[in-house]
């Protein structure tokens, strides 16, 4: 049996960052928004009656990373923190113009979205040469994010 045919996706293989003698960073940050967003709304799927495509209202993902010495050659640290989040817009679902009756009438003025947690998080690891053959990695992470599911909004 290959390993393909134990898992349903993707495998791979990470090594992540220790550190080093030398200080280092980097710096990401991503963000979309509504008008940097193309969508695939066609006149096939109007005439089949959905009034919007479902759209991004942001989605963002931006963090730090520096590592190096705390003593050459024998204890080395790296650290991530990490914050992300978004919205988006969802395709024909609206709010009810007639809450608290047993009829549905779409507000197409106010369209539905989900609201994601923001994520906020930080990774840390330590590295320590013991000896020339022994190595020791000590690594954490603290994740802070609400923990309420995606929840369904609407537009203000």
């Amino acid at each position: 049996m290959c390993s393909s045919d134990l898992t349903g996706g993707v495998t791979t293989n990470i090594v992540p960052k220790d550190g080093g003698n030398e200080f280092h960073g980097v710096i990401n940050a991503d963000y979309t928004g509504k008008r940097l967003i193309n969508d695939n709304f066609s006149d096939a799927l109007r005439a089949r009656g959905l009034r919007r495509a479902a759209t991004p209202r942001y989605t963002y993902d931006s963090g730090v990373g520096i590592g190096g010495p705390i003593k050459k050659d024998k204890l080395w640290f790296y650290t991530a923190p990490t914050r992300r989040g978004n919205q988006q817009e969802l395709a024909g679902v609206y709010y009810n113009k007639t809450p608290h009756t047993l009829f549905y009438t779409p507000d197409t003025s106010r369209p539905a979205y989900t609201d994601n947690p923001v994520q906020e998080f930080i990774t840390g690891r330590l590295t320590w040469q013991a000896t020339t053959k022994q190595r020791f990695t000590f690594t954490g992470v603290d994740q802070d994010a609400d923990r309420k599911s995606t929840r369904l909004n609407s537009s203000h």
